[in-house]
């Protein structure tokens, strides 16, 4: 199916789905998301964003949910994603299969679900690409990444229990396991032809096991989450045989911080990662504001670093520290109403993803400088 085919589907389903929802049964639903936006480099191209600009920039996704009966729930998501000139669109189908999983609830403190499902992890995993709900056009990179270890789901199960008696305290807990992928990228050098060539590979997670905490406090907004998993890595550019680091026992623990008021919010995200048999560990962090000037507008910044400590170096063999992404970022977000949104955002990057220029080493180079700008227009259904 070609991409303004696509495009159009999307729309005459976004533009149909009040009339729909009228006709459809209670016990089918259908919803949506579609972010659209322009974005421009002044410096490096990243996250798929060169010099001259692109409109390529979208998130799509149709989600179909089927309540069997009061326990049992099936739900499937398909999405279409561009992220302008990014390596990762050599991947990338025109349609994909997001989420496709069972849900069934023992009762109101039990459930499990089973197949590709959501990712329990953090703030934003299981939002990452509705464009309403977030601040910015995406979720953080140094928490979240295109990839980055990370997944918005996993090939598996997952099992929650929720704890309403210590009122007005609540607890949320998630126990998962399974297996997810994620894709490398490299730019390098033709030595034959002293020309540029992308090189994409993709590396997974085996045997994975995880928990999350989620703890909502007396004062209403506020929570705090807990969380971590370990698995084996294996492929991909990094954990391959002959990769960088080589297969690796994996280990991550995070922390989250969750205020949402009327008038503003703070969120804040910490994980460290461990790599068992280097003896390596990643920090990666942000931190997010927001503050409404108006009932429909609001002002917001963000900071998120992503820094490797002890990483092999083969150059200077010895280990070293690799600031390997720090991010800047400003946004102001129009909610024209509560399912179209108006986002322009500004941000001011230090990092090695460069995706116009080969990086050689990074446990010897200084990571590149740009700037990007993104506009973005999102709506749901």
């Amino acid at each position: 199916m070609k991409k303004l085919e696509i495009i159009f589907l999307f729309a005459v389903i976004l533009g149909m789905s009040s009339q729909f929802h009228c006709l459809a049964q209670t016990q089918f639903n259908v919803h949506g998301y579609l972010s659209q936006a322009y974005a421009r480099s002044n410096g490096h191209q990243i996250f798929g964003v060169p010099k001259r600009g692109t409109s390529d920039y979208r998130s799509l996704a149709l989600q179909f949910r089927f309540d069997a009966n009061l326990k049992s729930t099936i739900i499937i998501q398909l999405s279409h994603k561009r992220m302008g000139e990014s390596p990762v669109m050599k991947v990338e189908d025109d349609i994909e299969l997001d989420w496709a999983f069972c849900n069934y609830k023992f009762n109101e403190s039990h459930s499990i679900k089973i197949g590709k499902i959501q990712l329990p992890l953090g703030i934003y995993n299981e939002i990452r690409d509705v464009g309403v709900l977030l601040p910015f056009y995406r979720v953080p990179y140094a928490q979240y990444g295109e990839g980055n270890y990370m997944s918005e789901t996993i090939d598996g199960f997952s099992y929650t229990y929720l704890l309403n008696k210590l009122s007005p305290w609540s607890l949320k807990f998630d126990l998962y396991a399974g297996q997810w992928t994620w894709t490398e990228w490299a730019l390098i050098t033709n030595p034959y032809t002293n020309e540029n060539m992308q090189v994409v590979e993709t590396a997974k997670i085996d045997d994975a096991l995880g928990v999350q905490f989620w703890c909502d406090s007396p004062l209403e907004g506020l929570r705090l989450g807990f969380g971590g998993y370990r698995g084996d890595v294996s492929g991909g550019l990094t954990f391959s045989e002959n990769g960088w680091v080589g297969a690796e026992e994996l280990a991550a623990l995070s922390f989250s911080l969750d205020a949402t008021f009327e008038k503003y919010f703070l969120r804040s995200e910490y994980t460290r990662i461990l790599l068992r048999k280097n003896d390596a560990q990643a920090y990666l962090y942000y931190t997010q504001a927001g503050f409404h000037l108006t009932d429909k507008l609001s002002v917001n910044g963000q900071h998120g670093v992503f820094r490797i400590k002890d990483a092999p170096s083969k150059t200077l063999n010895r280990k070293v520290d690799v600031p390997f992404f720090k991010d800047y970022a400003i946004s102001l977000k129009y909610d024209v109403v509560s399912s179209f949104v108006l986002k322009l955002e500004m941000h001011w990057n230090e990092s090695f993803f460069m995706e116009d220029e080969p990086v050689l080493d990074t446990t010897i180079q200084n990571p590149g400088k740009t700037q990007y700008a993104i506009f973005s227009v999102s709506t749901s259904f």
